[in-house]
């Protein structure tokens, strides 16, 4: 009999996130020493949400789904903006910098002088790496001219402040958020707090900063202007960027049986085996209500992250457990050991052991990150593993 991991990936999600999250989970068990055979759930490409590839009820779908430039700035502030628009704290930056003064025409400016150590990084092994991670169908020398190609760019290069610690700490700023803006994109697992602010601080020594902190002058302003009109360019590809995660969700709650059926079907290839399933988002909400449903005999323990079962059942919108008055709620017998990940920083994450009995426990994750990274940062979290580590061994 064998230990099998099976990973029910969460909403929105498709084939290269899929790959890209079960390629990471693999590396996990190995250096967290789980001893357990990987086996996974791709559900997202047989039932989850699909649209057309012209889409008639998006009011100028065809006209806005280019990508735009990118910008940020501070941690939870910063990270939060970074993660939409990675070239904003250089923009703002330009703007607050004032004008370069005069300088002697034999000798380059020291923002050009920067601009080029900030082209050798395409060299940097740790840029290098973290593009494996984040970005697989990029290079690093793509990514860095992605920021190069921007406005925002161009006027820091030229401002009042170019090549002080400040812009050699936008421009690291800026690499490491277009990373994270092209992972969220392809539904790939970011890194959380610690890993991004230390991506940062390599890049960022490299240029010649510490990168301590953001630029911090118009950060508010900055937010509340961009986001109406962010939102309205790119109407279009926040559509594709979004509608299978919504979309995902209401074919669940109109449709629930195809899912269920998908992963009680998956779970039947193993009936010799423990199998542990390690759901996400969705793909927990899936789990617990054909668990609830089905009690297959061979699952032997429940792992949930960044779930809402447990708010689901308590606003009665469970089609397989119907809230009761009685608190905890009891499970059927056969229901297995649960153990509930939760981040403060993920409002899609939830509380399980109040409400239901002894088998189930909660435990937080402290990704440091702004939502939506922080509903992706968990398999990418250190004290995450030790923790499944633990549970695992368990069984």
């Amino acid at each position: 009999m064998s230990k099998i991991l099976l990973f029910v990936h969460g909403t929105g999600v498709r084939k290269a996130g899929y790959d890209s999250s079960m390629e990471l989970i693999k590396r996990q068990l190995v250096t967290y020493h789980c001893n357990v055979r990987l086996e996974g759930c791709f559900w997202g490409g047989s039932v989850g949400a699909t649209l057309p590839d012209e889409c008639r009820s998006v009011p100028g779908y065809g006209n806005t789904r280019s990508i735009g430039n990118t910008a940020e700035d501070d941690d939870l502030a910063l990270w939060n903006l970074l993660c939409r628009e990675p070239t904003a704290e250089l923009g703002m930056l330009a703007t607050s910098g004032g004008v370069m003064a005069a300088y002697p025409p034999n000798l380059p400016h020291p923002g050009v002088q920067l601009c080029a150590q900030f082209a050798g990084l395409q060299h940097h092994p740790d840029l290098v790496r973290a593009v494996a991670d984040l970005a697989p169908d990029h290079t690093a020398a793509s990514i860095l001219s992605l920021i190069s190609g921007s406005p925002a760019y161009a006027a820091a290069e030229q401002c009042g402040a170019a090549a002080t610690p400040s812009h050699a700490a936008a421009l690291a700023r800026a690499v490491v958020a277009t990373l994270q803006y092209l992972a969220l994109e392809q539904g790939l697992p970011v890194y959380d707090a610690h890993g991004s602010n230390a991506l940062a601080t390599q890049l960022g020594q490299a240029l010649g900063s510490n990168v301590r902190g953001p630029v911090g002058a118009g950060l508010t302003s900055l937010l509340s202007w961009g986001a109406t009109w962010y939102s309205r360019a790119r109407r279009g590809r926040l559509t594709d960027q979004g509608y299978a995660a919504a979309g995902d969700i209401l074919c669940y709650q109109s449709r629930g049986d195809a899912l269920r059926d998908f992963l009680l079907n998956k779970i039947a290839e193993f009936p010799d085996d423990q199998v542990i399933l390690f759901a996400h988002s969705l793909g927990g909400i899936a789990s617990f209500e054909t668990l609830i449903q089905h009690q297959p005999a061979n699952v032997a323990k429940l792992i949930t992250f960044g779930s809402q079962s447990p708010f689901l059942y308590e606003m009665d919108a469970l089609s397989k457990l119907r809230r009761s008055a009685e608190l905890p709620v009891s499970l059927p017998d056969q229901f297995p050991p649960w153990s509930n990940f939760y981040d403060l920083n993920d409002p899609l994450s939830y509380l399980a052991g109040k409400l239901f009995d002894s088998r189930v426990s909660d435990h937080e994750v402290k990704s440091g990150m702004p939502f939506p990274a922080a509903h992706s940062a968990y398999l990418r979290n250190e004290p995450f593993w030790h923790l499944v580590s633990s549970k695992v061994a368990l069984v």
